[in-house]
C-alpha cells in the first residue's frame, strides 16, 4: 500500500508539474508580447503618405511607441533601399523644446544627424546635432542651441565628420544616396 501512495503522490506531482509549467509557459509568452492596440486602419489612413521630399521619399503615418508619454502623432522615417549604404531614421512629430528625440537610427559609419529648421521647404539654420558610431540606436536625445516652435516643420540631415569630430556646416559632408539625394527625414511639432 505504501508503494501505491507513493506511486499516487508521484502521479500527482507529476500532474501538478505539468499544469504549472503550463502555466508558466503561458504566462511567459503573454508577458513577452506587449498589448497592442486591434489594427483598425481605414483603407485612406493605410494610404496615407505625403512627399518627405522632391527626391521621392516618403512619410508614413504610424502610431507612437506605448512608453512614449506624448499622445499619438505621425512618424517620419527614411528607411535605406538600394539607393543608399544601409541608413535609417525613425522619428515622431514631438512637443516643442530644446531637445529632438530619435525613435531609432541605423547607420553604415560614424554619422552626425542634425537638426535644421525648415525654410520655406528648404534647409534652415542648424538648431543641434549628435555624433552616433556606426551601428544600431534607439531613443537617441539631440540638445538644440535654441528652442524648436510649435507647429512648425523641422528637418533630420545626415553629415559624415570631416575627421575632426566637430560638428561643422561648412566641412561636415552630407551623407547622399548612391543616386545623389541627400539623406534626411522631417518631423513636426505639435501645438
Amino acid at each position: 500500500m505504501s508503494a501505491l501512495s507513493i506511486n499516487q503522490k508521484l502521479l500527482i506531482s507529476f500532474l501538478v508539474g505539468i499544469i504549472v509549467g503550463a502555466f508558466s509557459v503561458w504566462l511567459w509568452f503573454l508577458a513577452g508580447e506587449p498589448a497592442q492596440a486591434p489594427d483598425t486602419a481605414t483603407k485612406e489612413e493605410a494610404s496615407n503618405t505625403i512627399p518627405l521630399s522632391e527626391n521621392g521619399i516618403k512619410k508614413t503615418t504610424l502610431p507612437l511607441p506605448p512608453e512614449n508619454t506624448l499622445p499619438p502623432s505621425p512618424r517620419s522615417s527614411f528607411v535605406s533601399d538600394s539607393l543608399t549604404s544601409g541608413e535609417r531614421v525613425s522619428i515622431s512629430n514631438q512637443k516643442a523644446g530644446t531637445t529632438v528625440y530619435l525613435d531609432s537610427a541605423v547607420l553604415s559609419a560614424s554619422t552626425w544627424i542634425a537638426v535644421h529648421e525648415n525654410v520655406t521647404g528648404s534647409l534652415g539654420n542648424a538648431l543641434g546635432a549628435v555624433r552616433l558610431r556606426s551601428g544600431e540606436h534607439d531613443r537617441v536625445s539631440i540638445e538644440l542651441l535654441r528652442e524648436t516652435t510649435p507647429n512648425k516643420t523641422y528637418h533630420l540631415v545626415f553629415y559624415r565628420d570631416n575627421g575632426d569630430q566637430e560638428f561643422d556646416l561648412r566641412s561636415d559632408i552630407r551623407v547622399l544616396t548612391l543616386s545623389q539625394n541627400p539623406i534626411q527625414a522631417s518631423f513636426e511639432t505639435l501645438p
